[in-house]
């Protein structure tokens, strides 16, 4: 009988045991998915967080541009950029008035003779009369045979010192003061100075 007891609580207490494994089992397998929801409960939170950012974002960048856009143009822009057109058109108009050659040279610094000689309808050569040794393709010779349009900003001593080399004392010059005008918002006046030396005959 004593054999049988002792059998019989081994049996009941191994019984207990994997009860109460299963029972632990049951818990964490509870937790773990009460974790995970949670986690999933917490990227879904997340991911609508980020679009809800990169929808308002935009739209806030959006709303913003005109003002943007208009301080930039009130303040100006480097290098005399919103003035290229008009400086073109100035210096076609000058030309015009001076001679009836075409216009096969154009000269100033190196913003402006790229910039401006881009809207030049006769697309002239283009010199940079600060740094000459960078276009090589214009020498004296052929500036007097072809004659050459010059523009600088006046208040650049350095462009202004090349023109004037360029162009010589009995070049005629005019002043034109130029300003953009952007939705009734007009950019600070800038004065350039154009001088033409037209071909020799």
């Amino acid at each position: 009988m004593g054999r049988v007891r002792r059998a019989y609580s081994s049996g009941a207490g191994a019984a207990h045991a994997a009860c109460n494994a299963l029972d632990l089992a049951d818990v964490g397998d509870v937790a773990g998915g009460a974790v995970i929801g949670a986690a999933s409960a917490v990227s879904r939170g997340a991911a609508a967080g980020v679009l809800a950012i990169a929808a308002i974002v935009p739209l806030i960048a959006l709303l913003a541009s005109p003002a943007i856009a208009t301080m930039i143009h009130r303040d100006g822009v480097p290098n005399h950029a919103a003035h290229y057109r008009l400086i073109a058109a100035a210096v076609e108009k000058e030309w015009v008035d001076k001679t009836p050659a075409p216009l096969k040279l154009f000269g100033s610094d190196t913003n402006i003779v790229n910039g401006a000689g881009f809207y030049l309808s006769a697309k002239p050569l283009r010199i940079d009369i600060v740094g000459p040794r960078d276009t090589p393709w214009a020498d004296r010779a052929r500036i007097a045979r072809e004659g050459i349009a010059l523009a600088c900003a006046t208040q650049d001593g350095f462009c202004m010192q090349a023109l004037g080399a360029y162009a010589g004392p009995g070049a005629p010059r005019r002043e034109v003061t130029l300003s953009r005008s952007y939705f009734g918002v007009a950019d600070t006046p800038v004065r350039y100075t154009i001088a033409i030396v037209p071909p020799q005959k």
